[in-house]
C-alpha cells in the first residue's frame, strides 16, 4: 500500500541561473490520497523568449498532479497494465491541454505569445496506487526505480518537447508530445524511486553529492520537508579554500549549473 511509502522533494536554482540573475524554472508537487500518491517535476523552458516559464512549471506541476490523482480516484483510473497506464496518462494530457489553452487566452490577447513566454515546461512524474506504479515523462529528466536509472534526453539543440507545443499552429509530430511510460511495476515490488529534472544528471555525475542513493537512504530527508532543498543549496554554495603555505586561494563555484529538482520515495 502506498501509505507504506515515505515521499519527499526539494529544489535549488542552478549556478548559471544565479550568475545570469535569472529565476529558477523548476517546480514539483506531491499529492497523497489514501492509497494513491502522485509526484510531478516540471522544468520550464530556458529559452530567452520564455521569460516567465517558471510560471508554467509551477502551475503545470500542481495541475497535472491534481488531475492525475483525480483520475486515479475514479473507477476508470487504473494502472493494472502498461496499456491502462498509458490511457490514463493520455486522458490527463488532453485535459491539461484544455486547461493550458484557457490559461493562454486569459493571460494575453495573443495566446501563442502567452504559451511561448509562460507555458512551456517538461514533465517527469510517477503515480502509485495500492497495486501498481507508473513512471513517465514528456521531455527530458531522470527516473530511478529500485536503483535502476533512466536518463531521458538530451534532445538535439537542447530543445526537448513541451506539452504546450500541441497548442501551437506549427507544432511538431504528436508522438513527441505524448507521455512516455518508462516503468510499470507492481507496488509490492517497488522499494525506492527518484524522479527529477535534467539537472539531476549533474547531481549524479558530481563527486560532491556523496552518491545519489543518499537522497532515498537518509531518513532526515523524510523527517524534515526542507532537508533536500537545503542539501541541494549547500552543494551550490561557493566555498573558498585557502592554502596558507602556498599563499593560494581557490573558489569552488558550486556543483549544479542548472536548476535541480527531485522527488524521492522509499518503502518504510
Amino acid at each position: 500500500m502506498t501509505t507504506q511509502f515515505e515521499i519527499a522533494g526539494g529544489t535549488v536554482t542552478g549556478r548559471e541561473h544565479y550568475r545570469l540573475r535569472a529565476n529558477g524554472q523548476d517546480a514539483y508537487h506531491i499529492v497523497r490520497r489514501g492509497e494513491t500518491s502522485v509526484a510531478i517535476v516540471c522544468d520550464g523552458c530556458g529559452d530567452p523568449a520564455s521569460s516567465h516559464s517558471e510560471v508554467g512549471a509551477a502551475l503545470g506541476a500542481r495541475l497535472i498532479a491534481q488531475r492525475l490523482a483525480n483520475v486515479l480516484s475514479s473507477e476508470a483510473g487504473r494502472l493494472a497494465t502498461a496499456e491502462e497506464a498509458e490511457r490514463v496518462l493520455e486522458q490527463v494530457r488532453r485535459e491539461m491541454l484544455g486547461s493550458l489553452r484557457k490559461l493562454a487566452r486569459g493571460i494575453s490577447a495573443d495566446p501563442v505569445e502567452a504559451i511561448s513566454e509562460c507555458l512551456l515546461f517538461t514533465v517527469v512524474g510517477c503515480a502509485i496506487t495500492g497495486e501498481h506504479a507508473a513512471f513517465f515523462s514528456l521531455g527530458d529528466g531522470t527516473i530511478i526505480v529500485n536503483e535502476r536509472a533512466t536518463s531521458i534526453g538530451p534532445y538535439p539543440d537542447n530543445a526537448p518537447p513541451y506539452m504546450a507545443y500541441a497548442l501551437l499552429p506549427d507544432c511538431r509530430g504528436q508522438d513527441d508530445l505524448r507521455f512516455t511510460l518508462h516503468a510499470h511495476v507492481a507496488t509490492e515490488e517497488l522499494d525506492t524511486f527518484l524522479i527529477g529534472s535534467d539537472g539531476v544528471n549533474d547531481l549524479i555525475d558530481t563527486s560532491c553529492a556523496g552518491g545519489i542513493e543518499a537522497f532515498w537512504t537518509d531518513s532526515l530527508n523524510f523527517e524534515n520537508p526542507y532537508t533536500i532543498s537545503n542539501k541541494l543549496r549547500l552543494l551550490n554554495t561557493e566555498r573558498t579554500e585557502i592554502d596558507w603555505q602556498e599563499h593560494r586561494k581557490s573558489v569552488q563555484r558550486g556543483c549544479l549549473p542548472d536548476d535541480t529538482t527531485l522527488v524521492v520515495g522509499r518503502k518504510q
